[in-house]
Order: structure tokens, then sequence, then C-alpha cells
């Protein structure tokens, strides 16, 4: 037989180290929690070691459960051995090292582990620890004195598992930790972080991290993280806070401890109840099926649901992909809505939950997600990346009504007349380029000579070789609107192209509308506010195709503002400002719109003489807000342009008379 894959003991604490490294802040609360439900608990508590801080002033962070346990065997496995442990291990379910890789390193002083089970009523206990003299994880010898014995002299035996006793090193007595729902329930399991020494104070987390920093830290990521709990399963989350002067501020759970200098302190417990506990009950809500198998759920609630969890929980609305109970890649940002067609206007008021197919190893051909192995976020088969243009497409496409009407709402303000004008404006500065520059689009034609998919909107048969002609007329497709002005493909099949597509295409070239256009009065965002413009392709104001959002306070336009209006002190500063918008409106629109007129245009041919094209990638890339900012800089034919409309409106500036003075002279 041949020999066996193994990994030498001695290497183990840089396995451990490495997955640390991978993981994040607050992992190990997570890997607690899922541990704590994965052994059935129905009562899980992230609590503050009360002994620790009043008599010796240290501040420990314990986690308990009523859980299954474990007895002595399976303890002394469960914290010694890294990759395993009695979980199962898999792709999807576990890799066991979770609680381990998230908890070793931020503990090198020990981990004390105190289970109880129907069968070890009396409970076990061991204390794993980091050997920095042979840079290995142990476990702690105890000494053992018989009921008869010296006390004194020594011991009659030594374990490394016993049952909780006093601890003459710790100073507390570690059967205190035999809570009443674990008696009640039979059996569970507590877990006491020690840090890196016997004055650490762990309370907070991992302090290596700088957990340490944010008191509300540890409640407030698992609302965060935690989709929803388990019905049946309270789980609570303690935080040491200095005495609130005001008492009525107390709830009924926290209590008042006092430290051995006589300083006052409140623990403060609140109940986890996950990320969609959060959402406003006064809400419509809806389900729209995407691409890739995937579910979006949205949440539109009647007004803002903004700062109603006090620092426990999400303070506004958020994007999130669930998995199983789990929420990953949560976003709330003004970035992360824009994609799916939600403005800034209206993000405040939609929560979207998306649930991606679970990646299934019985049927490994098709497309799902499983955790990456650190937990910490999710990936697609094949060690893929998350579709989110699919899924941010697929979602503005499919809009829903309430969200629509909504949207709607936030641009009443908008004169719809100006807009009207405005899109005619620019679709005169857009004739120039229709004519030359016409995207290339590959449409379903079952006599065509490329293959692709059909888009999100769009349905068709697979390719077959039946030799029946089908007319794509006959292809159920999205009408065309004759009244958006954004352009359309009618009842024609639109392909992405694929060299493994099942659809036969040809292409065809269209005309795209125009973008609108809107000044905002700053951009709120820390993201944004380095920007001058940015471009947002599914935000449609009116029909529109997307939208140039303006940031009025950037400095090049408030310097630009400033210099025309002075240089035209007698005409009226809104016509003046108008002005000076409209032509950096024409300049910033007529290159986003010829970029998206490039798509689909060939660049070179590759080693097989197949077609290199411009790609949805490079119209992004060009399109960016860094490339729309670095556009409007230095502009002299936009200074030009608007020397010569100012003084066909206004007459001659002062800079004009000065410099025709100088040439007198």
């Amino acid at each position: 037989m041949g020999k066996v894959v193994s990994v030498p003991e001695g290497n183990v604490h840089h396995l451990i180290r490495q997955a640390y490294n991978a993981g994040g802040d607050y992992q190990w609360a997570r890997e607690a929690l899922v541990n704590s439900l994965q052994a059935q608990a129905t009562w899980i508590n992230f609590g503050v070691d009360e002994d620790s801080f009043t008599q010796h002033g240290v501040a420990r962070r314990y986690v308990a459960d009523n859980g299954l346990g474990m007895n002595r065997e399976d303890i002394q496995l469960f914290l010694s051995s890294f990759g395993g442990g009695g979980k199962t291990i898999s792709l999807t379910e576990n890799f066991g090292q979770g609680f381990k890789s998230s908890c070793y390193e931020w503990n090198p002083y020990g981990i004390v582990v105190m289970s109880w089970t129907e069968d070890t009523p009396h409970g076990s206990m061991i204390w794993i620890y980091y050997d920095d003299v042979h840079e290995l994880w142990r476990l702690k010898d105890f000494d053992i004195y018989y009921e008869d014995s010296d006390p004194d002299g020594p011991p009659d035996d030594i374990s490394d598992c016993i049952p909780p006793t006093y601890n003459d090193e710790l100073g507390i007595d570690l059967r205190t930790f035999h809570f009443e729902e674990i008696k009640k329930a039979g059996h569970g399991t507590v877990f006491l972080f020690l840090g890196d020494g016997p004055a650490r104070d762990t309370v907070y987390g991992d302090y290596k991290r700088g957990e340490d920093s944010n008191k509300r830290g540890i409640v407030g990521y698992l609302n965060k993280r935690f989709a929803t709990i388990p019905e049946g399963v309270e789980v609570r989350v303690s935080t040491l806070e200095s005495k609130a002067e005001d008492s009525d501020r107390r709830e009924s759970k926290d209590r008042l401890v006092t430290h051995p200098d006589d300083t006052r302190y409140t623990i403060h417990t609140r109940t986890v109840k996950g990320l969609r506990s959060f959402i406003s009950p006064k809400h419509t809500t809806g389900k729209l099926m995407v691409k890739h198998g995937t579910t979006i759920e949205w949440f539109l609630t009647e007004e803002d649901d903004t700062g109603r969890s006090g620092g426990y929980g999400p303070t506004k609305p958020a994007i999130a992909v669930q998995y199983e109970d789990e929420a990953y890649d949560y976003k709330d940002r003004p970035q992360a809505y824009r994609p799916f067609g939600i403005t800034d206007a209206l993000k405040n008021r939609v929560w979207l939950f998306i649930t991606p197919p679970a990646y299934s190893e019985h049927d490994p051909t098709k497309w799902g997600v499983m955790p990456q192995a650190s937990r910490g976020m999710l990936i697609g088969k094949g060690s893929t990346e998350l579709p989110w243009a699919d899924w941010q497409d697929n979602f503005y496409q499919q809009l829903p009504g309430p969200i629509k009407q909504a949207l709607l709402e936030t641009q009443a303000g908008i004169s719809e007349g100006d807009s009207k004008d405005r899109r005619n404006r620019l679709a005169r500065v857009m004739e120039r380029l229709s004519t030359r520059f016409r995207p290339v689009m590959l449409v379903k034609n079952d006599h065509g000579r490329e293959s692709g998919n059909p888009g999100p909107t769009n349905t068709g048969e697979p390719r077959k070789n039946t030799g029946k002609n089908r007319s794509p007329s006959t292809v159920a497709g999205k009408p065309r609107n004759p009244a958006n002005p954004s352009g359309g493909a009618g009842d024609r099949v639109i392909l992405n192209r694929e060299e493994a597509g099942e659809f036969a295409g040809s292409e065809q070239r269209r005309s795209d509308g125009t973008p609108d256009v809107q000044w905002d009065a700053r951009f709120e965002d820390e993201a944004d506010i380095a920007h001058a413009a940015r471009f947002e392709r599914n935000e449609s104001l009116n029909g529109s195709f997307g939208t140039v959002h303006f940031n009025s306070e950037f400095p090049m336009f408030q310097n630009e503002f400033h210099f025309w209006v002075n240089e035209y002190p007698r005409a009226d500063p809104g016509e003046v400002l108008s002005l000076v918008r409209t032509v950096y409106e024409d300049e910033i629109v007529a290159r986003v719109m010829h970029a998206y007129k490039m798509k689909g245009q060939e660049l070179a041919r590759d080693s097989a003489g197949r077609p290199i094209r411009i790609k949805d990638e490079n119209i992004g890339a060009w399109t960016s807000p860094e490339a729309l900012t670095a556009a409007v800089l230095g502009l002299i034919n936009v200074e030009s342009r608007i020397r010569v409309a100012a003084g066909g409106r206004f007459g001659r500036g002062k800079q004009a008379k000065i410099d025709g003075n100088k040439a007198k002279k």
C-alpha cells in the first residue's frame, strides 16, 4: 500500500497562521456561532467572564452554548487536530480548521474548553496553548490529587483532560461556567479566550486585528454576517462598557459589575437576530429569477430605512449574497447599487438578497457557489468570481414595478422640458457619430456563422441541425418601445458572443440612444468625491441611455463657474452657468457615446485568424469615473467654445476687453 500523505506536526502552526491571515475581522465569532448551530444549540451566549473581571480586572470573552457537547475523547480530538476533529469535511461543508485557524493566533496563552454531555455530567476540560519553545500547539497537563492526598505534596497523577475545577493559574473557579441553560439541557460547551497572557483583555475579540477598538463590533458583525438566525435559537452578545449615568438606559438583561479599583461597569446584553430583521416592516417585496439560476429578493421600504440599529447592526439598507443562513459580500455603498439601476436618491429604501444555487459535489456539472476555504467569501464553481455583472444587468432589465415607480418619484423635481431639450441637443451632437460608428451586435440567425447565447431578456431555442429555417422574428423577445429614445433591438434576439454558444447569429449594427445628464450638488460618497463625472449605464431618466452625473463641487468646475460669472458681470449668472454646463455636457456625453459606438469594432486578428474585438470591459474602462475626470481636465477647446458662445450671447467679456486694449497699445 502506498504511503499516506501527512503534514509533519512541526509545520501545523504555519498552516494555522496562513489560514488565519486568509480570514477576516471577527471570523472567530462566525466560526463559534456556526459550530454551536451545528451542535444543535438553542442557546448561544457570547459572554463576559465576570469573575476574572471583578476579582483580577481582566476582561475575558467566552462563548457558551447548550449544544450536544463533547466527551473526553471528542474534546481532545476537536481542539488538538487541524483539519479534522470529527467534523464533516468537504468542499461545501467544513474544512475542519475554521475555529482553530481563526482563534489560535490571538490566543497563544491558551483557550480553555469545557464541555458537558449526558455521559459526562461533571464535564471535561482542556487548556490548549502554544509552546513557543518547540513551536507546537499542545494541551496543558493538570496535576491530579485524589481525595486523601496531601495537597502540598506531589500529584497523584497528571492528565491533559479533567473535569472543570478551581484553577490556581487563572485564580477563578471554572465550575461557574456550568450555566443553568447547560444544566437544563444536560449538555453544552464553553470556550474561554485567554489571549497572549494572564492580563490580556479578550472581551472585544481579536486584539491583533484591532477588534478591541470597537466595543459593539461582535454583535454588529454577527447581525450583518448572518442573514437569519434559525427559528428557536437565541443568540446573545454581551459588551462591557462604562457604567451609564442614567440608569433608565439599562435593559433588563444588563448587569452592573465592579472592577477591583472600584470603577463600576455595565455588561450590556443584546440579541443577534440577523440582517433581515433590520428591514422596516413597512415595505413591499418580491423576487426575480436572474441568470445562473439565481434569485434576487428585493425589499422597498416606504421611507429611508436608516439609523435604526443603534450600532448593533446595519445602519442602512444593504446588498448581500445569501448562502444558507449567512450573508456574504455585504455592500451598502452607492456604487454597489448603481449597476442594479438603483439611484443614490433611492438606495436607502432598497434591500437586495441574492441567492445563487449552492454547488453540489453530487452534480459537479451544474454551476453553483461554495464558501472559500477561509469561509470569508463565496466563489463560483471552478474557483471563479461571482457573476455580479450578469446579476446587475438582469435585475435592471427586469426592474420591479414598485421600484420603477419609486425611481420616477425621485425624478419628479427634474424638469421634463429641460431634459427633453437637452436630449434633443445632445442627439444632434451624436448625429455626427451615428453614420460613422455604429456598434456591432450579434443577432440570432439560424444561417449565421457565429455563435452565442441570448441575453436575459431574450429567449430562443438551442441551435439544431434540423434543416428547418426558423425566422428570428418569430422568436419571443423584448418588444421595442417606439417612445423609448434609447433605441432597442425590437423583436430580434441579441446574442452574447461565446465560442461554445448554443445559437447561430449574424452581425448587425445598431444605434444607441443618448444619455441624460444630471448635475449633482455634490458627490456624497467618499469614493466619488475625487471624480468630476461618472456614467451610470443602468440609470435611465425618462428612457435615456443611462445618465451622466456631474459633480458640481469638483474644484475645476467651481473654478470655471467662478471665472465665467466674473467674466460677464452684467449677464444673468444663471445663464452663464447654464452655458458653461452645456459645453461640458456635450463634451462628456460625446465621449461616452463614442465609446459605446466602438463596441464590437475589430482591433486585430489572433494567431488563428479570429477577430479580436472591443469588449464591454474596454468600454467600462474608457467611461469609468477616473477616465471621465481625466477627460474634463485641460480642455482648451471647451474654453474656446464657451468664449465664442458667451460672446455671441453676452458681448465681450472682461478678459477679451483687456486683451483688446493691450493689442491697441
